[in-house]
């Protein structure tokens, strides 16, 4: 007689809601549990897959300081084929968090067409022990150094960090002209937008500053070191068009077309630095640029001045 087949994994979690905020159910567990869409977790609700104090519970139900969160629910997917364990380099972890070097072209969090295929997903995979929480995140264009974290104190205590601007993120970005020589500061109002003229106006802009450093220039393309003390929506992008210097290959604030080397303009988290909340420690992690960067700055005859 063949074996009864064995009941499918599931994954089950519990916490308690600490918000104050009286934020929407989907919208506060999309943020607890990542790797989910907003649309799996609707569907999760549908399904009495997540309960709130015992009971199944609406998207729209506002979750108050207190609330007792299941969840219970058929294992997260696996990552998609390319997310295999080791296709994406770990540049430190423990057991708290990991820095990750995410390639261009991968959305840090799961959306309605992109659902198992995202940074959040592959940690999810390939860290098993707990729910993976972001502290920031990189846009899907942006290559380099994202920190990640198993543990919700420390992701509290890291996201104080980011509040008072104790965490440095330092960003390589090629744009197009020759940058001026030296070190500036940017503080310029912007807000998120699809044009560069919709980003500088309106009522809706917040204060905004980026320190830029010329790396190397030439003719054509400008190596620069961004460090962003606030982080606006595409902040370093609209600074640097709004300066006459916009990223090659971002049409979007003006950019000129993208060079044969790459299919996408290039902005790179090169270095993150923070306190480890529970090792005590500063944390210095270096990310190196992906080969169509260093080929792009070779085309344009800034190689080796990428660090």
């Amino acid at each position: 007689m063949p074996d009864a087949p064995s009941n499918p994994p599931f994954e089950t979690f519990a916490l308690q809601a600490r918000t104050t905020r009286r934020p929407r159910c989907d919208v506060y567990l999309h943020a607890h549990f990542p790797w989910r869409s907003r649309t799996q977790i609707q569907e999760m609700l549908a399904r009495g897959e997540i309960t709130i104090n015992g009971r199944p519970s609406k998207p729209s139900y506002r979750i108050k300081r207190g609330d007792a969160i299941a969840l219970s629910a058929p294992a997260r997917p696996q990552p998609a084929l390319g997310f295999a364990p080791g296709a994406i380099q770990v540049l430190y972890e423990d057991r708290h968090l990991v820095v990750m070097n995410k390639p261009s072209g991968i959305l840090t969090h799961p959306t309605a067409g992109h659902q198992n295929d995202t940074l959040m997903n592959y940690v999810a995979a390939a860290y098993p022990h707990a729910p993976p929480l972001t502290c920031h995140r990189l846009d899907r264009e942006t290559s380099g150094a994202i920190l990640i974290v198993f543990d919700l104190l420390v992701r509290r205590r890291i996201q104080r960090q980011f509040e008072r601007k104790l965490v440095v993120k330092e960003y390589l970005a090629l744009v197009a002209g020759a940058f001026p020589e030296g070190r500036r500061e940017v503080r310029l109002p912007i807000r998120p937008a699809t044009t560069l003229a919709a980003a500088l106006g309106g009522d809706a802009r917040k204060e905004s500053l980026t320190i830029l450093e010329c790396l190397a220039r030439g003719a054509e393309a400008s190596l620069v070191r961004a460090s962003p003390v606030t982080g606006r929506q595409n902040q370093i992008r609209i600074h640097c068009a709004a300066l006459g210097h916009p990223l090659v290959g971002d049409t979007r604030y003006g950019g000129p077309e993208c060079p044969p080397t790459t299919d996408h303009f290039l902005l790179h988290a090169a270095r993150l630095c923070f306190h480890h909340p529970v090792l005590k420690l500063k944390a210095e992690i270096t990310a190196p640029p992906p080969a169509d960067f260093l080929a792009t700055l070779a085309r344009y005859g800034l190689q080796g001045r990428e660090a």
